[in-house]
């Protein structure tokens, strides 16, 4: 969890900027709050902040309270992401893009542990209400290796996803 308001100011500077246009507020917020790494109370409070200073900026679209990041945003988080450790801002940005799609599609990642005979299955899916996109199973015979697979599927699922989908469609050929 980020506690350092700085570091929380530009993690949430780095969701709008992957934004690149204004959003429902709401949806933004609910985005930022999804990655587990801000509290609410921090995201309150830096997000009004971060309207004072005019690093956000508050419109109407379409009569819904829409956010989204200013100039003066864009350079304040280029500056200031230097400070912080890639994977930690990475993190946020895709979790919350991540959640976005969710808000957008009603597509929604999920990966979890099974214990099987004599080893532990990975599962990583990919559904909405009504539909499973894809479903796929990773047998492992020990612990940590589950484990270390189960870790990537949680903070990567998009990338198991499309390495699937590459496989099954044949497109690695064109890799290869």
């Amino acid at each position: 969890m980020i506690t350092d308001k700085a570091e929380i100011k530009i993690a949430m500077l780095a969701v709008y900027a992957a934004f690149a246009v204004e959003i429902d507020a709401a949806n933004a917020q609910e985005c930022i709050l999804s990655t587990g790494e801000i509290n609410t109370f921090d995201c309150q409070e830096c997000e009004r902040e971060l309207a004072e200073e005019g690093l956000i900026r508050y419109c109407t679209v379409e009569s819904k309270l829409c956010c989204g990041i200013t100039d003066a945003g864009c350079v304040m988080y280029e500056q200031g992401s230097r400070f912080m450790r890639k994977e930690v801002l990475d993190g946020v940005v895709s979790k919350a893009l991540r959640h976005f799609e969710y808000i957008c599609t009603g597509k929604k990642y999920s990966c979890e542990l099974l214990e099987a005979d004599g080893g532990y299955y990975v599962v990583c899916q990919l559904k909405s209400k009504d539909r499973t996109y894809m479903e796929t199973k990773f047998f492992f015979d020990n612990r940590t290796d589950a484990f270390a697979s189960l870790d990537i599927c949680n903070e990567s699922p998009e990338t198991v996803f499309n390495g699937v989908e590459t496989l099954m469609t044949g497109k690695i050929k064109h890799l290869l």
